[in-house]
C-alpha cells in the first residue's frame, strides 16, 4: 500500500501524458487496421495503466479500511470480555478480603482473655440481639 501511494503521488498525470509522447516518439507502432482511430494503441496502454494504478490503489485503500474496522470490531469485543472478567475478578477479591478480615479478627478475638471478649461481646450484643428478633 506505502508502494502504492508512493507510485501516485510521485507521477501524477503529467507523468502519463509525458509517457505517452514519449512512446510515441520511440515506438511509433500502430496497427495496420486500428479498431479505435480516435486514439492511438500507446494512449490506450498508457491510459489503461493509468486506470488499472487507480484502481488497484481505490482497492487498496478500502481493503486497509476493512482491516481496520475489523480491528477495531476485535478491540471492542476483547474489552467487553474484559469488562466481564474483571467484574468478577473484583467480586472475587471483594469476598475473600472480606473472608480474611473476618478470620483475622476472629483470631485476635481468640487471642484475647475472657475479660477483653466479654467486653467486645457486650459491644455486640445490640447487633445480634435485633438478629434474634428478626430470625
Amino acid at each position: 500500500m506505502q508502494i502504492l501511494k508512493r507510485f501516485k503521488n510521485e507521477i501524477g498525470d503529467n507523468y502519463f501524458n509525458k509517457v505517452k509522447s514519449q512512446i510515441k516518439k520511440l515506438a511509433e507502432f500502430e496497427p495496420s487496421h486500428p479498431r479505435y482511430t480516435d486514439m492511438s494503441v500507446t494512449e490506450k496502454v498508457v491510459d489503461n495503466t493509468r486506470y488499472i494504478v487507480d484502481k488497484t490503489f481505490d482497492h487498496s485503500q478500502h481493503f486497509a479500511k476493512m482491516i481496520d474496522d475489523t480491528v477495531q470490531l476485535l478491540e471492542i469485543k476483547t474489552n467487553n470480555s474484559l469488562r466481564r472478567r474483571s467484574f468478577v475478578l473484583a467480586i472475587i477479591t471483594f469476598v475473600l478480603s472480606l473472608a480474611a478480615t473476618i478470620f483475622a479478627g476472629l483470631s485476635l478475638f481468640y487471642q484475647l482473655n475472657d475479660k477483653h471478649q466479654n467486653k467486645i461481646l457486650s459491644l455486640f450484643n445490640p447487633i445480634i440481639d435485633l438478629w434474634q428478633y428478626f430470625m
